[in-house]
Formats: C-alpha cells, structure tokens, sequence
C-alpha cells in the first residue's frame, strides 16, 4: 500500500453516536433550509436551543446562558476518503460540577458529560479554521469540532477550568539554558493561554524532528513544566497539514505514573491512560521532571 492509499484509507475523525450519516437526499435538505454559522456565546437564553440550558444547569452548575458555547449544526468529513456526516446542534458547557455535551439529534438531551472529579486530561488540536477539542476521562471521551474563529469565545472557559483542576503547585526543576527558539515556538511559550498566569515561569525543553520528505519543513516539539500542568505541543501529526498544532495538557495533580517506552511517552492520568509519540530527549525530560 502506498502512501496515498494509507492517507486515503486513514480514519481522519471518526463519527460520534450521535451524528446521523451524510446521505445526498440529507445533504440536500441540509443545504437548502441551514447552513453551518460560526459557533457563539448566547446573548440571551432564549438563543440557545430549546431544553439545553436546563439539563446543562443540573449536570454542570452553569448559573447562566452565559457559560454554555453553542456550535451550529454542520456537515464534516470523517475521512479522507470523502465519507461525511451530519452533526446536530451541539451546546458544550464547562462548569463548576462537570464538562457536558448536549446534542439536538436524533434524540435531544445530554450526549455526554464528564464529572470534574473524573476529568483526567485534555487535548487541544487546531489547524488554521478547524479546531477538535477532547475532554478525557478514565471511561469517557467528549470532543467537540469547531471553526476556530470563535476560539475567543471558548478560551475564558478552558482556562477557568484548568486552574479548577490544577490542584495546587508543584516544584519546578532548575531551567537549563536553552539556544532561543524559533520566532513560532516562542510565541507559543509566551502565548496567554498556555500560561495559567500563575507561579513562576514553566520549564521546557523544545526539539525538532526532519519530516520523511526534505522538502517539507521539519516537526516542531515543545514540552512544558509549569507548576500545574505538563504540556505537550507539536506540529500537527497529519501528513497533510503544515500549519497547526496539536496540545495535551495534563494536570500535575492528577498523573499517577509516568514511564518511558520506545518513541513515546506513557502516563496515567486519574485513571486514564495517555501514549504521546514524542522524541526521545523529551521523553526522556518528561520521566526526569515527574519520575
């Protein structure tokens, strides 16, 4: 098989249970009577969709329309062999209590929640408009896909809810000097959102890897030590794409064990486990940072 027969056969996002497959009478409709707005922040409870704010309020402990993210019902591909799906309305709220999903279809109602006694880590991916949002838990996954042109809109909460699960402060190890990192890495480790705005600065350990075709640019690697959360960044792992990254942040208090394996690092995070393909030396500075 080559390698465009293993990209055009890859699952590129799998669907969730409570998309309804892409059919072209469906399609039809669909692009007739709606099409995908951006996602926003309700102005007035009345703009969210019927019976979501309710449940969400029981499950989460929101106090008002003004904590929930609503992303208008789309049409997306779940490979790269051109297979797509129709996803409903869907209402993320990120509380006090829990992280919950509601879905218009084909059932109205809660599609998944996670307690944030249970969260155990998340990943953040964008690549230019497309960002993928993942919430894991020892028995749980909630993902939700949105244009990234509202990512302003959903930052506050993300950053509200790791500062709830960071459990405190942990040491930091003794910064090495470092030769000055490339102008977008350094914008990534001095970027707002990465840094809680608490405790001093993190550590990291930054690296770069060759891509397999010389003529595309090389892989960049970015770990991090602050004194709440490991974090991982890197250029995006799809074959296809250049020009986005990939995050998991993982909150100190709650990794149970950190190991080291061929190319890859190994943790468990509140019950949860987390393989993260990475370099060697930073595998290698992940085990000596938390070991």
């Amino acid at each position: 098989m080559n390698f465009r027969e293993k990209v055009k056969f890859n699952p590129l996002d799998p669907p969730e249970p409570w998309e309804r497959p892409y059919t072209r009478a469906a399609g039809e409709f669909f692009y007739e009577y709606r099409y995908a707005g951006h996602p926003f922040v309700p102005r007035a409870a009345e703009d969210v969709p019927g019976g979501a704010l309710p449940e969400l309020r029981d499950v989460c402990g929101i106090g008002s329309h003004a904590e929930v993210f609503v992303i208008p019902a789309s049409v997306r591909f779940t490979s790269s062999a051109g297979r797509k799906v129709i996803t409903p309305t869907q209402v993320l709220a990120i509380g006090p209590r829990a992280v919950a999903l509601w879905a218009e279809g084909p059932t109205p109602g809660i599609a998944v929640s996670i307690s944030l006694e249970e969260l155990a880590y998340l990943e953040d991916i964008v690549i230019l408009l497309y960002g993928r949002l993942s919430f894991f838990s020892a028995g749980s996954r909630l993902t939700i896909r949105y244009n990234t042109v509202a990512r302003r809109w959903l930052e506050p909460s993300l950053l509200a809810l790791r500062k709830r699960i960071s459990g405190g402060s942990g040491a930091l190890p003794r910064i090495r000097e470092q030769p000055a990192l490339p102008y977008k890495w350094d914008v990534i480790l001095h970027s707002p959102f990465l840094d809680l705005g608490e405790g001093p600065p993190p550590a990291y350990h930054y690296c770069a890897t060759a891509a397999r075709n010389r003529k595309l640019p090389a892989k960049g690697q970015l770990l991090l030590l602050s004194a709440a959360e490991l974090i991982y960044v890197r250029d995006s792992q799809d074959p296809l794409m250049f020009y986005g990254v990939d995050r998991f942040l993982l909150p100190r208090s709650r990794v149970e064990s950190i190991r080291a394996e061929s190319r890859a690092l190994e943790a468990t995070c509140n019950g949860a486990d987390i393989s993260l393909a990475m370099p060697q030396p930073l595998v290698e500075t992940a085990v000596s940072w938390l070991a």
